[in-house]
């Protein structure tokens, strides 16, 4: 019996903020403006109970929830699982935006025209995008008549070919006369990518313009879609790429389903990945949705607020500081900007007060994060070091994190973590949902819990006999299914990336297993005690204790004089990330690149993000001699 919308209440929290209440209970669309901290994961699972347990979703309408992340998609399924239950939540469908794209192309592959059809087991590059130069080179001539000056003469800089001239537009039903070098070049290259070889090769941009291609060309599906999402969510709408954006438009624009989107513009930092610029502006014009501010920052200590306030205001004029609340609003913090003669001395400073921290406050090494604007491998390598020197492991996260965050490495992971562990009741639950998600059948505590029981054992029986990673990783894959893992994981269903991702998670585990046990091993794949090292950009939706954050200087954001918004964002979402504490480092020598011994360090070009750090109350402190 649906909960009538007067008598319906958030699940879980005490209360929502006026506005985040509004947009729980919209019934039009609305573009949510949340900051740092806002809660907007928070905001769209209460939105998603009170939309399928008022009955405003009425079966068999679905809700579906677009992420721009991996982790972001999953943990808002989660958290609506654990609100509302897995019976109501099962009607949430939540992706990331390539994810569902990639289903799409999957299961309708053959509705696309026969000069766009993949083959059915293309491969996936994630560098297709900035190699354009070399793939265009590598056309045979007789597929492409720009002769090879022709060709090293076209618009070549990083990735800025790709966007314009090969996923800037839709996709034509029927290929069109070209009338530039760019555009020939383009359209060859498709073709090339689609039929030059056995096996398709795509990248997530090109899998999203076949899928709004697919709709454009299929009334009927554009139809049924419609009809089955009477309510979409979507998240991180400041990284919304064009042609995600065009897929949106095609989907629903003009449509009776009802669009959330959630973001900051303040975060945009995926400018040079193509996010739109004016992705905001437009909103209101195709679907008509109301502005809402969230006005709340639950994450950061107020101290910190107001210094993310004035780098805010560097970004927008008129931005107005979020109210901190929550447990952190009142606890002690700090911003601290540190300045060092080199990299060396800020290595051992930077080991000795982090190892204090972590003793004297009694935090979790995963509490912090160290973060870079760029290179994590050469600008962290040696406070990583000096870590090691006290006692503390750091690791660069930047690649890990993709396949940490890809189903099969979690449901393996999980099933690790039941068998080297005699107590692990999270791994438990999610193997269990995982489980249960594969085969309905098992839909009974009892049944589950015996097929976990008698893998974990089979699992341990292989660790006793000294059996292979190679060995072990596939009878874990045996006992999920792989037909059937693959058959609900939308991303898995065809090309490689099933196959991918477990070659990259076994070589990861293999690397972990040796000279450790599987425990060990099991710790270090997921990087338990570990402090996590990553990019900036990487860090966007995580959150810690206390952020370390290296290298505010001109090297590592060069591109400051080219973008000097965009930059300000990665250093505003850095801040943000704390609750409790933030460190800014300079360094007058520092390794920037590899193989290169140290170099002077300027700090010129950003000098506004100093200064907006004075206007908060944050000034420079000298930790040693100058060099």
């Amino acid at each position: 019996m649906p909960t009538s919308k007067a008598a319906w209440k958030p699940i879980g929290v005490k209360a929502l903020e006026d506005d985040a209440d509004l947009v729980v209970r919209a019934g039009e669309s609305r573009l949510v403006i949340a900051g740092p901290g806002a809660g907007k994961t928070e905001l769209l699972a209460q939105r998603a109970a009170y939309l399928l347990q008022t009955g405003l979703c009425a079966d068999p309408q679905r809700i579906l929830a677009l992420s721009f992340k991996r982790d972001a998609a999953r943990n808002l399924a989660e958290r609506v699982r654990k609100r509302i239950g897995p019976t109501l939540a099962a009607r949430l469908d939540s992706f990331t935006f390539d994810a569902f794209a990639k289903s799409m192309v999957d299961r309708f592959r053959n509705a696309l025209p026969e000069a766009w059809r993949p083959t059915s087991d293309y491969e996936l590059d994630f560098k297709v995008a900035t190699n354009t130069r070399d793939a265009i080179l590598a056309i045979p001539d007789a597929h492409l008549s720009l002769t090879r000056g022709q060709r090293e003469a076209l618009p070549h800089p990083r990735g800025t070919f790709f966007r314009k001239y090969v996923v800037g537009a839709p996709l034509p039903l029927v290929a069109s006369e070209a009338d530039t070098d760019a555009h020939v070049a383009g359209r060859a290259l498709w073709s090339h990518l689609l039929h030059g070889t056995r096996r398709s090769v795509l990248a997530f941009p090109m899998i999203t313009r076949l899928a709004q291609l697919i709709l454009n060309h299929n009334t009927t599906l554009l139809a049924a879609l419609r009809g089955t999402y009477a309510f979409v969510f979507l998240d991180e709408f400041q990284d919304t790429t064009g042609p995600q954006y065009a897929w949106t438009r095609t989907a629903f624009a003009g449509s009776a389903s009802i669009l959330t989107a959630v973001g900051d513009p303040k975060q945009c930092v995926m400018r040079w990945a193509g996010a739109v610029p004016a992705v905001f502006a437009t909103f209101t014009k195709y679907f008509g949705g109301i502005e809402t501010p969230l006005k709340q920052n639950h994450r950061s200590a107020s101290t910190l607020v107001a210094v993310q306030a004035v780098v805010a205001r560097r970004i927008d004029a008129n931005s107005v500081a979020a109210q901190p609340v929550g447990e952190y609003a009142s606890a002690k913090a700090e911003c601290l900007l540190l300045e060092y003669g080199d990299h060396e001395a800020e290595a051992a400073d930077l080991a000795a007060r982090i190892d204090g921290w972590i003793r004297e406050e009694n935090l979790d090494p995963r509490d912090l994060c160290v973060l870079t604007r760029q290179q994590p491998y050469v600008y962290a390598a040696t406070l990583v070091a000096a870590l090691a020197k006290v006692g503390r492991r750091a690791r660069v996260e930047q690649d890990l994190q993709d396949v940490l965050s890809e189903p099969l490495t979690s449901a393996c992971l999980d099933l690790l973590r039941l068998a080297v562990q005699t107590r692990a009741p999270a791994s438990w639950v999610r193997a269990t949902e995982v489980l249960e998600r594969l085969d309905s059948s098992l839909q009974g505590a009892d049944r589950t819990a015996d097929r976990l029981s008698t893998h974990t054992e089979e699992l341990r029986e292989a660790f006793a006999r000294d059996a292979s990673v190679t060995e072990i990783v596939q009878r874990m894959i045996d006992f999920l299914g792989e037909a059937r893992f693959r058959a609900v994981e939308p991303t898995y269903r065809e090309g490689q990336l099933f196959f991918d991702t477990r070659n990259k998670f076994e070589a990861a585990l293999d690397a972990a297993k040796r000279g450790r046990t599987w425990r060990d091993a099991v710790d270090e794949v997921e990087g338990v005690g570990a402090i996590p090292i990553l990019t900036a950009h990487k860090s966007k939706g995580l959150e810690y204790h206390t952020i370390v954050f290296i290298g505010l200087e001109d090297n590592a954001h060069f591109g400051f004089a080219n973008s000097p918004k965009e930059e300000t964002s990665v250093f505003f979402v850095a801040l943000s990330r704390a609750k409790r504490r933030v460190v800014a480092t300079f360094a007058e020598r520092r390794i920037t690149r590899q193989g290169r011994g140290p170099e002077r360090q300027a700090r010129d070009a950003i000098q506004s993000f100093y200064e907006a750090l004075e206007e908060a109350g944050v000034r420079p402190v000298r930790v040693g001699p100058k060099r």
